[in-house]
């Protein structure tokens, strides 16, 4: 039996700094002290990610989906 888990990651954020740095390089790279956070949410309503994802900011920007395969 498997348990192979194969989906999609997103990331929102609110920095336009951090947005045009991941337009630049092609990475992500977080500075914040507490991580770089992941999920499988994918929504367009920027309001439902700050609500569903409990966000202290509207998230202006969509980073993904990042194929994410698990074993």
């Amino acid at each position: 039996m498997s348990f192979d888990a194969k989906f999609y990651i997103f990331r929102y954020i609110t920095s336009e700094s951090e947005a045009n740095f991941i337009r630049s390089k092609n990475i992500v790279f977080s500075t914040n002290p507490y991580g770089t956070y992941w999920t499988t949410l994918f929504t367009d309503d920027k309001r439902e990610a700050q609500r569903l994802l409990a966000l202290r900011n509207t998230p202006k920007y969509r980073v993904g989906g990042i194929y994410h395969y698990h074993i």
